[in-house]
């Protein structure tokens, strides 16, 4: 059995959704942007519904006050419906993974 090695302490840690988002050369254009962030939060949505939908449409802090989800900050984002379509289409937010078809 393998064991994991922690990340040495001086290397910064790399949120998870930060590492889907670059491609293979350390850059990201929106088009790959948007579909690594639509499997992050179908990846999100599988691990805990009720955090997905938080980080979605917000929820109150400790202290009562109202803390603003993706939605809010983003009221044109494509993001909530897009992450509806590809998981109808069987999209479980595995790397590369894009079933919707481009428009013509």
């Amino acid at each position: 059995m393998e064991s994991s090695t922690p990340l040495p302490t001086s290397q910064p840690r790399w949120n998870s959704l930060a590492t889907w988002i670059l491609n293979e050369e350390g850059q990201a254009d929106d088009e790959h942007r948007h579909r690594c962030l639509v499997r992050w939060l179908i990846k999100k949505r599988i691990q805990n519904r009720n955090d997905a939908h938080i980080w979605l449409n917000g929820d109150a802090d400790d202290r009562g006050r109202h803390q603003k989800g993706w939605n809010e900050l983003h009221p044109k984002s494509r993001l909530e419906a897009d992450v509806r379509i590809e998981w109808s289409l069987g999209n479980r937010g595995e790397p590369n993974e894009w079933r919707q078809t481009k428009k013509e």
